[in-house]
């Protein structure tokens, strides 16, 4: 991902699965989560945030 002309990257231990989701909003109670732009219900019924790489950027910035 780039961000103000500088590229960046996520590390992840895994890659289990790809699968098409609807994304949701999140409520009022959510929304101080760092990096979360949504979430979705799985097949499964378990509830999985949706991070956006750019805003877990700029939260790492703030804080280091």
């Amino acid at each position: 991902t780039r961000y103000e002309g500088k590229k960046y990257g996520i590390i992840v231990d895994e890659l289990l699965h790809q699968q098409r989701i609807v994304r949701k909003s999140l409520g009022e109670e959510a929304r101080c989560i760092p990096g979360a732009s949504g979430g979705t219900i799985l097949g499964d019924g378990n509830v999985a945030l949706i991070l956006e790489p750019t805003k877990v950027i700029e939260f790492y910035k703030r804080t280091a």
